[in-house]
């Protein structure tokens, strides 16, 4: 089962169709209808089309606009998020299967790339049209980053790690860690999800997370 037919399973979507093939999109195999039927010929993705059906989850995906939200999907339904309240789940990721979908500009599809989560410390995200692997080595520079923009460093100096005086008072003792953390990470794959980190005021949950997931 493909992370998008996992997401529309959990969610309650019917299966209808009655044939079933591999899907061009998302690859899980299932009740599918001709990709010609589903997908117009302006899909913007149309080049990872790799099959002549598309699966019944994918339709409902690309149909349903909330897929372009951010969600974290269990086998007990569906949490729709803020990109405020999504942080918290990469720090502290739910019981296995999971799926993690992170909203970039809520313009694009990307949940047919998704993958199921079957470990918490080493988990997949999608972010829309790109994806990322988060490990605990990740999140250690999160937690730098969470905590030196509490103490007052800019946004803008942990991503581009070009740090004012102003930057260096405001952390104080904890600046030569929070330089060293930053810069080490700034190569990962990961680092691309500074660009979508909460704001301050929002940054104290990514801590203690909620264990409502």
């Amino acid at each position: 089962m493909s992370a998008t037919q996992f997401v529309a399973d959990r969610s309650g979507v019917a299966n209808t169709d009655s044939t079933h093939a591999d899907c061009g999109l998302c690859g899980g195999f299932g009740p599918a209808k001709d990709w010609r039927s589903v997908v117009k010929a302006s899909f913007t993705a149309l080049s990872d089309l790799h099959g002549e059906y598309v699966c019944w989850a994918c339709e409902w995906a690309l149909a349903t606009r909330w897929t372009r939200s951010a969600f974290v999907c269990i086998d007990g339904g569906v949490t729709r998020l803020k990109r405020k309240d999504f942080w918290p789940s990469l720090f502290a990721p739910p019981s296995t299967p999971f799926v993690l979908y992170l909203t970039t500009s809520g313009q694009k599809h990307g949940l047919y790339k998704a993958r199921v989560n079957r470990t918490r410390g080493q988990c997949h995200v999608q972010c829309e049209d790109w994806s990322c692997e988060v490990t605990e080595g990740d999140r250690e520079w999160m937690i730098c980053a969470v905590k030196a923009r509490m103490l007052g460093v800019g946004r803008s100096a942990l991503e581009s790690c070009e740090f004012t005086s102003r930057d260096v008072l405001s952390a104080g003792k904890e600046f030569r860690w929070v330089e060293a953390t930053m810069r080490k990470a700034k190569g990962r794959p990961t680092f691309r999800l500074m660009e979508l980190m909460p704001g301050v005021a929002d940054l104290p949950q990514c801590l203690t997370p909620s264990a409502s997931l």
